[in-house]
């Protein structure tokens, strides 16, 4: 990963740019295996990846940041998929993904990073231009930098559903709707140490209407 615009060249004392800032680098190694048959198919992955020469913000005295390389990461897991054929009209699919992370420079989980994530998504297409999803998803756990003392974020699951009709009414018309986040669960992203004590929150329950039309 090249470094962004503000990494580089940034002049805000909370975080000043650095132009000698070299690229992010990963090395990755996958093993993977699939079984196929007329109804189904399954994939496993293994997997092994080296990350170096990370982007951070690192204290330079005085109240200031500066972007810099420091340290690496590894990461290893494992990741199941599926693609399910139930009948005519439902069709299953879904994925697990076990992770195990490491800090280089801590010897800690990465910051933010979950050790387990699953989802699984259910659709019936009773018709051609007719489908309706139901799709589940859990995070576990994320844990914390190890010079935060908060405890790791908990683990939540949330369930959307949607809608969508093709060629209603006139070809190219599509019509979607959507319930996201259906039970309303509190939903946050990991904040960085000393910025938002509560981290970062998501929409609760949404609800989404969408009318497109495509011209040929």
């Amino acid at each position: 990963r090249p470094p962004t615009y503000a990494e580089l060249y940034s002049a805000a004392t909370t975080s000043l740019g650095n132009p000698d800032i070299e690229p992010e680098t990963i090395d990755t190694l996958e093993l993977g295996w699939i079984y196929k048959t007329a109804g189904a198919v399954v994939r496993t992955t293994v997997f092994h990846s080296e990350l170096d020469k990370l982007i951070v913000l690192k204290p330079t005295g005085f109240g200031t940041q500066s972007f810099t390389n420091t340290g690496g990461s590894t990461s290893s897991g494992l990741e199941l998929e599926t693609e399910l054929t139930l009948s005519r009209q439902f069709r299953l699919d879904g994925n697990l993904t076990w992770l195990d992370t490491e800090d280089d420079m801590t010897g800690e989980n990465l910051e933010g990073v979950a050790d387990v994530i699953a989802n699984i998504n259910l659709v019936y297409q009773p018709e051609t231009d007719l489908s309706v999803n139901l799709s589940h998803r859990y995070v576990g756990e994320r844990h914390r930098s190890p010079t935060d003392s908060r405890d790791k974020l908990d683990d939540f699951h949330t369930l959307d559903f949607t809608f969508n009709v093709f060629n209603l009414l006139s070809p190219g018309l599509t019509l979607r709707a959507g319930l996201y986040n259906l039970f309303d669960e509190d939903v946050v992203f990991p904040a960085p140490v000393a910025s938002y004590p509560e981290d970062f929150p998501r929409p609760g329950r949404t609800w989404l209407v969408e009318l497109t039309k495509t011209f040929k």
